[in-house]
């Protein structure tokens, strides 16, 4: 059984299984039972008939298929990316395409691995597309292993086929429910709390010795308190150099509207930060995706959601007026350029990165960040637009649209003055 990587940037993965053809004539079986006993299908990406979002449990005559995916994605995720990961199935479902049906686009976030295998393809099938660059055309028995936010959409179709479709994740990395809408995948939201002790984030107040402005003099250093590795630092220095080589073009109005697409931004999401390597950070768990700095190391979020968990855009933009500074967590799947960028990333350290954003309609009224304060964890910070003054240690920078920035661990740092509109953004690498 042969691994084949289809592209270089966009890390797809392409496994033709061994002895395919009585697999598949057991599975085409188990999904025309699966059809005659659930006929009905909800509306989704996926423009035929597919079956729930949970078949794997409903029938556990999949396992068969599935099994044999789990087993894949640990060794791509070993062989490709150095990272021994068990995987569990957190959903999986069978779509049988007749002519003229097709898939819009969509991606598969915020699970790792996106996986589909074909049971019965016939001659004359469209292709699947990846960012609208790179076609690949289905085979009997061929298994594609993808990241999970890659975009992809399935054109209309000439002749039928069917498929099997799998979300894989880390085990334990999701135990929320997932609503799917038309061209994305969020987070169900969850009622919101009337603590105001949960408003409030108590950062470090501290000063911490700046290391060196040497790149890899700074990596080299970081964080005393985890094992020193030379292929983590060369793996940071590269993800900065591709970083600061990304061309991000998003302005102020780009934002706004992105802030108004309905159920994007709810309440509260599943934040999986984990990191294989070196175990579970403390950034573990929910947030909500939109935060605002009212004042030094405090936020405000129920003020602009209701009792649903929905954001409201027209409250939220009253603190924005005003100049204070929003945090938008969450984003690395918002533009074909940070979904580009996410894949560049997963390629080098075999796990997806969350971005987030911090906008700002500027002036000096109001504190423009948190106060000075550590990771244990190294950023990248990436200026879209605007001027800034960092003070970053005991130094005093002036950043602008373009500049990216180099965080390194346990790295005492803050936004000083931010006369301006600004955005930035920020990718934490664990």
């Amino acid at each position: 059984m042969n691994i084949s990587k289809l592209d270089q940037n966009l890390s797809i993965f392409s496994i033709t299984l061994d002895n395919y053809q009585e697999l598949n004539q057991q599975l085409k079986q188990v999904i025309e039972e699966h059809r005659e006993l659930y006929p009905e299908t909800n509306n989704s990406n996926v423009k035929a008939w597919h079956s729930n979002w949970e078949s794997h449990k409903d029938n556990p005559k999949f396992k068969l298929i599935v099994d044999k995916v789990l087993e894949l994605c640990e060794v791509v995720s070993l062989e490709y990316f150095n990272q021994k990961i068990q995987f569990e199935c957190s959903n999986m479902w069978a779509i049988q395409y007749e002519k003229g049906e097709y898939a819009v686009k969509h991606s598969h976030y915020p699970s790792d691995f996106a996986c589909v295998y074909y049971v019965d393809v016939e001659p004359g099938c469209s292709p699947i597309i990846f960012e609208e660059e790179l076609e690949v055309l289905p085979q009997n028995g061929m298994l594609l292993i993808f990241p999970a936010n890659l975009q992809h959409e399935v054109p209309p179709t000439d002749s039928t086929r069917i498929v099997i479709s799998m979300n894989v994740d880390r085990i334990g990395s999701r135990n929320m429910d997932v609503v799917k809408m038309d061209n994305n995948v969020s987070i169900k939201p969850i009622s919101v709390p009337n603590s105001e002790g949960d408003q409030k984030v108590f950062l470090d107040q501290q000063l911490h010795e700046f290391l060196s402005n040497d790149l890899s003099s700074i990596l080299n250093s970081y964080d005393k308190n985890v094992e020193e590795d030379s292929t983590d630092v060369d793996q940071i220095l590269e993800i900065y150099n591709i970083i600061e080589s990304s061309d991000i073009n998003l302005t102020e109005e780009n934002i706004l509207n992105f802030l108004q697409i309905e159920n994007r931004w709810p309440y509260l999401y599943f934040k999986d930060t984990e990191n294989p390597r070196q175990g579970p950070s403390s950034i573990y768990g929910f947030e909500t995706p939109i935060q605002v700095i009212v004042k030094e190391n405090v936020v405000e979020r129920n003020s602009f959601y209701d009792r649903t968990g929905k954001f409201i855009f027209d409250e939220w933009k009253k603190y924005y007026d005003l100049g204070f500074t929003t945090m938008i967590s969450n984003v690395l799947d918002l533009t074909p350029e940070l979904r580009k960028l996410r894949s560049k990333i997963f390629n080098i350290i075999g796990i997806n990165v969350e971005g987030n954003f911090y906008l700002t309609n500027g002036g000096k009224k109001v504190h423009s960040s948190w106060l000075p304060h550590k990771h244990h964890y190294n950023a990248i910070v990436k200026m879209i637009y605007g001027d800034t003054k960092w003070k970053i240690s005991d130094d005093i920078i002036d950043y602008s649209g373009g500049d990216t920035i180099l965080i390194p661990s346990e790295t005492y740092h803050s936004v000083v003055e931010c006369p301006n509109k600004r955005l930035s953004l920020t990718i934490n690498l664990f």
